[in-house]
């Protein structure tokens, strides 16, 4: 299985480079996002551009999934949805739950993207009202 898991300064990123998402392959991605959650990395990136099948396994994994980041406040993004696998998610609308790149570096740059912060009382007294 050619399944494989970076962490990122700000994201946990899951490679899933196999064709078909069968019940087997939902498995090791279990355990894979077990290793995320000890990591307390709630930012999840599913790079999917190999998939070409998924089934309703994965389905009912992401959603489960996409709960409990939800909850702990973390995100899920997939990448690289292509021919069926685009359509399953469209046809569930598992595309209104998570964000969906063409590219890993897109979704990688978005997620990168600081947050803007409000200036602070004392940097408005101050004069120096630029945004961090």
């Amino acid at each position: 299985m050619a399944i494989w898991h970076e962490q990122k300064p700000n994201c946990f990123v899951i490679h899933i480079d196999e064709s078909n998402l069968s019940e087997d392959i939902v498995d090791r991605i279990r355990q894979i996002l077990t290793v995320a959650f000890l990591n307390q990395s709630y930012k999840l990136i599913f790079d999917m551009s190999s998939c070409t099948m998924i089934d309703s396994y994965f389905i009912g994994l992401l959603i489960s999934t996409y709960r409990e980041v939800r909850d702990l406040g973390g995100t899920i993004t997939c990448v690289g949805l292509t021919g069926q696998v685009a359509h399953a998610f469209e046809a569930v609308r598992l595309n209104q739950l998570v964000s969906v790149y063409d590219t890993l570096s897109e979704a990688l740059k978005d997620i990168d993207v600081p947050p803007i912060s409000e200036p602070t009382d004392e940097e408005l007294l101050s004069g120096s009202s630029e945004m961090k």
